[in-house]
């Protein structure tokens, strides 16, 4: 019974991280919602891609943050 509550309270970090990341990209570099969660998923995953890329002073800090 104890092991489920780390485990649900890491699986929300990661949905909170994501939307997060998702809507902050979104208005920052005006990417489409599509493009940002995608792009934010790259970042949690640590798997990287050379797009899309940030143009953004501002979010370029918030990828290395994430």
């Amino acid at each position: 019974m104890h092991r489920r509550a780390p485990v649900t309270f890491a699986l929300i970090n990661i949905f909170i991280i994501q939307v997060t990341g998702t809507i902050l990209f979104h208005f920052l570099e005006k990417w489409h919602y599509i493009d940002s969660f995608y792009y934010t998923g790259m970042i949690i995953t640590t798997i990287g891609t050379s797009e899309p890329v940030p143009q953004n002073s501002l979010t370029k800090i918030l990828a290395v943050i994430f």
